[in-house]
């Protein structure tokens, strides 16, 4: 759920040493197993993205990278099967027995089935469910279906469909459809009597939900299109990325980090360098053409934990200018389950945890997206109050440009050239960002 286009200019990729003693170089590990559905004959990426070790191997370290990759590779693989949810996979050698994934689970909705399941699919839809209730749904595991209806929206609009065709701001059928597929869509009061998590048993049993049409029928039946489903996009990989540094730094290894899809960064420990490590956010004006100057940059010392939720993607997405309400529309992957549609409020979220394990950091990430930031504020410092601390950098583009005017002599809104940067922290006065950028800080 968050290929977010980040440049992650790390010190640590720039091959710096942590003193002049020790020799060595910095090497990407990635896994090396192949994760191949039953239902389909093909690798497919793990968690739909990139994920790999950036570890720091002295010269005489002939075993580290080895033991690395088995422990990186076994994770990533056991979890990218519990957690799909577009493929089957087999448990057994002989093909005969299915792993209870997500798949399976959304298989069973509204048949009053239990499934067991794995003690870390458990963990994760816990954790699903438990900051579904926390943000009042503005993050929910259950916007599968309706994500799929947007990859189709997505897939018609880089197929030259015209955005008066398929959007819903100008298309009252699809508009209407999108109501219907949000309706089944369980609430953050509901989601608990939805899925019934038997932790003793270890089962799960994913409930019907009603919702009447005029002719009494219920739109959200097991065989309906607009039946809810699980995705753990927005959270899956953060739990995985949590559970693969937990074994490494059991298997003493400090001098890294696990990076998930440029969206995120979980380190090992605390940055061997001098001024920390540096990490810098794209701005998301820029094209991808040319020098590309970071919205933002800033330096942590401490082991930490990182994630970023923005509209300004490396996967699908599109905006377009509202020209009768002279409003800027981001259509992109993260939705708010309470309307079915993208959020509009940010270019993207960053936040920063040095307590905050990632799993629960891609959770609170895609809440703060679906809120403007008084609100996100309001979120942030009931979080803590639960003893959760992090801090929040908010890239907003803000207003219409009027100032260029078309060929009739009128003014013609264009896309926004001013970008405002809203933080919780100076970071320890490293918070630097990029000239002509409005840098603001609240609390």
């Amino acid at each position: 759920m968050k290929k977010i286009l980040l440049i992650l200019c790390l010190l640590l990729v720039a091959c710096e040493p942590p003193s002049e003693e020790v020799k060595g170089k910095w090497i990407n590990i990635f896994p090396n197993i192949d994760i191949i559905p039953a239902n389909i004959p093909q690798p497919v990426d793990p968690f739909n993205t990139v994920m790999y070790v950036r570890y720091f191997i002295e010269d005489d370290d002939e075993t580290s990278h080895d033991i690395i990759q088995e422990a990186f590779s076994e994770e990533v693989y056991r979890l990218h099967q519990l957690f799909d949810r577009h493929y089957s996979y087999y448990l057994d050698k002989e093909n005969k027995t299915y792993i209870n994934n997500v798949y399976q689970i959304n298989k069973i909705y509204g048949t009053d089935e239990e499934l067991e399941i794995d003690d870390d699919l458990i963990n994760v839809l816990k954790l699903g469910i438990e900051y579904a209730k926390l943000s009042d749904g503005k993050f929910n595991i259950f916007v599968g279906t309706i994500s799929d209806v947007w990859t189709q929206i997505f897939d018609d609009y880089y197929n030259f469909s015209f955005i008066e065709e398929i959007d819903p701001r100008f298309n009252d059928e699809i508009k209407n459809e999108i109501e219907k597929y949000t309706a089944c869509i369980p609430t953050y009061e509901e989601i608990e009597d939805i899925l019934v998590i038997d932790e003793e048993n270890k089962t799960v049993k994913f409930n019907l939900k009603e919702v009447l049409d005029e002719e009494d029928n219920n739109i959200c039946s097991s065989n309906s299109k607009y039946k809810p489903s699980i995705t753990l996009g927005g959270i899956g990989k953060g739990y995985a990325t949590k559970m693969i540094v937990e074994k490494l730094i059991s298997l003493g290894y400090s001098n890294g980090q696990v990076l998930s899809g440029g969206s995120s960064i979980s380190t090992l420990g605390e940055s061997f360098l001098k001024n920390g490590q540096q990490i810098t956010v794209a701005d998301p004006r820029d094209k991808g053409f040319g020098e590309q100057i970071p919205a933002f940059s800033l330096r942590i010392k401490n082991k930490f934990d990182m994630s970023t939720s923005g509209n300004y993607t490396t996967g699908k997405s599109y905006s377009f200018i509202d020209y009768e309400n002279q409003e800027i529309v981001y259509r992109h992957h993260i939705l708010d389950s309470n309307t079915g549609l993208p959020s509009n409020y940010h270019r993207s979220v960053t936040i920063f945890s040095e307590t905050i394990d990632a799993a629960i950091l891609d959770a609170l990430s895609t809440t703060l997206v679906n809120l403007p930031i008084d609100e996100g504020l309001e979120f942030r410092n009931r979080m803590k109050e639960k003893g959760l601390d992090f801090e929040v950098v908010w890239i907003n583009q803000e207003g219409i440009d009027k100032e260029i005017t078309c060929n009739d002599e009128t003014w013609c809104p264009t896309y926004p050239s001013k970008l405002t940067i809203t933080s919780t922290s100076n970071f320890n006065n490293s918070l630097k960002v990029k000239e002509g950028v409005t840098l603001k800080y609240v609390t």
